[in-house]
């Protein structure tokens, strides 16, 4: 499951892994460190203090939030009750169109462990 993680509070870690990753200096890497699901070692790529933006100024994020979230709640429930008819069965739509963008020659990993 190696990748990049995002940006990450406290809160949103386990707590075997918040010392660890806030103790890590920036662009450095975290030594092994071992939780339930196996073995990790962190870079942190960078730091910011977190914001404190009012409930107002939040406002529209949460609702796009939670409008989206309401969304994919409906689509995954209509999916599980609903019958699907093809109406062209020769499509591949399991195959994504050829994009016109070669692939990228790198890729940034910052999250390792020994679960794969």
């Amino acid at each position: 499951r190696g990748g990049e993680r995002g940006w990450v509070s406290r809160g949103m870690l386990p707590a075997p892994l918040r010392g660890p990753v806030f103790g890590t200096p920036l662009r450095q890497r975290s030594a092994p460190v071992q939780a339930e699901d196996g073995w990790h070692i962190f870079e942190v790529l960078d730091t910011r203090t977190p914001s404190s933006r009012s409930f107002e100024e939040t406002r529209d994020d949460i609702a796009r939030f939670m409008t989206f979230e309401a969304v994919q709640g409906l689509m995954t429930d209509l999916r599980e009750r609903g019958e699907i008819d093809r109406l062209y069965e020769d499509m591949d739509l399991a195959t994504p169109p050829e994009a016109d963008t070669p692939p990228a020659d790198e890729t940034i990993i910052n999250e390792s462990d020994d679960n794969e």
